[in-house]
C-alpha cells in the first residue's frame, strides 16, 4: 500500500533520500505542464522542510497556478522580489547607476 503524504504537504513537492541518508526536498513540475509549455523548472529546495514548504507555498505553487489560469506571464529568469539579486537589478535599472 502506498504511503500518503502528511497533512499540509505542499503540492508538487517530493522528498528524496540523498546518498548520505538525509532527506532533501524538490519541487517537481508535472510532465503534462512541461509538455504544455510551462517555463517553470524542477527546483531543489534543500534539506530543511520548513524552508522548502515556505518556498512551495509562497512562490512556486502560486506561479504555477497563475500559469494554469493564464492570469499572467511567469518569468522564472527574473529575480524573485526581496532577494539580493532583485535588489541589484533594481539598482542597475535606476538612473543613479
Amino acid at each position: 500500500m502506498p504511503r500518503r503524504k502528511p497533512l499540509g504537504w505542499p503540492r508538487y513537492m517530493v522528498a528524496r533520500r540523498l546518498k548520505s541518508g538525509a532527506a532533501a526536498y524538490y519541487w517537481v513540475l508535472p510532465t503534462w505542464a512541461k509538455r504544455s509549455g510551462c517555463m517553470l523548472q524542477v527546483e531543489a529546495l534543500g534539506p530543511d522542510y520548513a524552508l522548502a514548504k515556505q518556498r512551495c507555498d509562497e512562490v512556486l505553487n502560486p506561479q504555477f497556478d497563475a500559469w494554469r489560469k493564464r492570469e499572467g506571464v511567469v518569468h522564472p529568469d527574473r529575480p524573485l522580489s526581496g532577494t539580493f539579486d532583485w535588489m541589484i537589478s533594481v539598482y542597475k535599472s535606476s538612473p543613479l547607476f
